[in-house]
């Protein structure tokens, strides 16, 4: 699809910030992030295909989703933007990170651990693909911890399930042995050319940082007691810690290819 027909908001102005948010929700999810951004960093909160404003595509697997917002950031002429997702957005920017020009990629609260997330939502996958879809969902979303986001922002948690987008974003787990579905993620992880800050709302497993650890230049960071809404529960935080990593990934117009990168670490 043409990137330009994507639902966004631009704001601010300096390198580029594409945020994208998770499953079932839009781009107001990083609305109070990118607005203390805003001030040095043109910020762009987009919609994926089938979510908020965005045109429903009938696509929304993974690879259709990276491809709808690498032609959006090419057609709004972003050089080199740190893509910045939340869940499923994380996914996305993954993904994007490894088969797209960007400075750097920030995964907010997705586990890259398929496999693991494969065997939890199994019990959920008939519920939602017959007609307890809403039921299932309900299911799916009291396991995110929405209780740590404080009161006053819960309203800000905002989800939409449409039936059609969901199992066509987790068509791909449900389908996939779960053995095939690390075998896909692992090299891509071994060779991923560019920065990557990991930030999850409670403490990961052992295998999820064994996948982390593959990546070359990663930072690895668990804010336990924040949730999977880490950017909701704590946008002053999380926008803090955007802007740092976006400066180290040459964000702020100093790119040096020769300046060390970080390692593994949590």
């Amino acid at each position: 699809m043409d990137g330009t027909e994507l639902a966004h908001d631009d704001v601010g102005d300096g390198p580029p910030l594409v945020f994208l948010h998770g499953i079932t929700c839009d781009r107001a999810d990083w609305s109070p992030v990118a607005e203390l951004l805003a001030e040095d960093f043109r910020c762009v909160n987009v919609d994926l295909p089938g979510h908020g404003g965005s045109p429903r595509t009938g696509a929304y697997d993974v690879f259709s989703q990276a491809e709808a917002i690498a032609s959006f950031v090419a057609a709004k002429g972003l050089d080199r933007p740190v893509v910045v997702g939340h869940s499923y957005g994380a996914f996305i920017a993954t993904l994007i990170g490894a088969t797209a020009p960007v400075r750097g990629v920030v995964n907010v609260d997705q586990e890259l651990d398929t496999a693991a997330f494969a065997r939890r939502m199994a019990p959920l996958e008939q519920r939602l693909r017959g007609e307890d879809f809403d039921g299932a969902f309900r299911d799916f979303v009291a396991t995110l911890g929405i209780e740590h986001v404080p009161e006053e922002r819960r309203s800000s948690v905002v989800m939409r399930p449409d039936k059609e987008v969901v199992l066509g974003v987790w068509g791909t787990v449900f389908d996939t042995p779960p053995e095939d579905l690390v075998a896909m993620v692992e090299p891509t992880l071994a060779a991923y050319p560019v920065p990557y800050l990991a930030v999850y709302g409670a403490t990961i497993s052992a295998e999820e940082r064994r996948l982390l650890g593959l990546i070359p230049q990663v930072e690895v960071e668990e804010w336990d007691g924040l949730g999977h809404f880490v950017h909701i529960a704590d946008p002053a935080r999380t926008a803090a810690r955007i802007r740092a990593f976006a400066v180290g990934a040459g964000a702020d117009g100093t790119d040096d290819p020769s300046s060390p990168r970080p390692s593994a670490r949590t």
